[in-house]
């Protein structure tokens, strides 16, 4: 929920989904993505790529919700850091 805020509407969840609503869309893919890369390399997803072309006949995601999601991906990981630390 760090994307979405703390009252996501329900179109801005479906829009997470893809058409058949049973499977992650692009933007879950991504968000996951992001997420992943920064739990690999501890490094920020600031700036990260958001255009694939080869995949599904393209795959995009404006700078803006890309920028959105990488520091929603970055935060959350920050958060996750901070508590694992804390039961270390």
């Amino acid at each position: 929920m760090k994307f979405l805020g703390p009252d996501p509407s329900e179109e801005q969840l479906l829009d997470l989904y893809d058409k058949d609503r049973g499977h992650p869309g692009p933007k879950s893919i991504y968000f996951y993505a992001c997420l992943l890369y920064a739990c690999l390399t501890g490094c920020n997803p600031g700036g990260l790529v958001s255009e694939f072309k080869d995949i599904r006949d393209g795959v995009f995601i404006s700078r803006e919700e890309a920028a959105n999601m990488q520091e929603a991906a970055w935060q959350q990981y920050l958060e996750n850091s901070k508590t694992t630390q804390k039961n270390n």
